[in-house]
């Protein structure tokens, strides 16, 4: 749950401590959530986000990001929210999906770039400020969502993840000891 679901939060930054570079977002833009590139000499190179809106900030949802620029336009970034594939949208509702060019990389797992979970790597702006119950980074494959969720009553669940492999830059925190939040379970840390 977010405590503010309108307002702009980032769940994960890629880039340079300065704004004048190139940075990567994995964010909820209001009451959207997706995947954005900005770059000041070009603006959103990347803009895509889930055409359902999160409206509430006591709700606990579930997402799934798959980005491989080697796909075809369309496929280079999916979302799952709660176990569903979702129709991408650019930030504000638009239908102007601005997705990846061939091998683009989004500063997000990429070497010599400032990663921030909950923050930007920029500026202390767009806290997020809600609670995560685990956070699962894959790097070099990309899983859909049942690796992580699945139906029960028609209710979407997490589950135990087995069967991944994180790849060379990937980790798990599962948030599990509360002294040590960001310690990495997955075998790599």
């Amino acid at each position: 749950p977010r405590s503010s679901a309108s307002s702009q939060q980032e769940l994960l930054g890629g880039g340079s401590t300065s704004s004048s570079s190139v940075q990567g977002h994995i964010q909820f833009a209001g009451y959207r959530f997706g995947v954005r590139k900005y770059t000041v000499t070009t603006g959103f190179d990347i803009d895509t986000y889930t055409n359902t809106q999160f409206t509430s900030s006591t709700a606990w949802n579930h997402f799934v990001i798959a980005y491989d620029s080697t796909l075809s336009e369309t496929d280079r970034v999916k979302i799952w929210a709660n176990g569903v594939p979702e129709t991408l949208v650019a930030a504000g509702g638009a239908a102007t999906v601005t997705y990846p060019d061939f091998e683009e990389a989004i500063r997000i797992n990429q070497s010599g770039w400032n990663h921030k979970i909950g923050r930007r790597t920029f500026s202390s702006a767009y806290w997020f400020d809600g609670q995560l119950a685990e956070n699962h980074f894959i790097d070099g494959t990309a899983y859909d969502a049942s690796y992580f969720g699945e139906f029960r009553g028609g209710v979407w669940l997490p589950k135990e993840v087995t069967g991944v492999t994180y790849g060379t830059n990937g980790f798990y925190l599962d948030f599990a000891d509360n002294t040590a939040l960001g310690t990495d379970v997955s075998g790599n840390g």
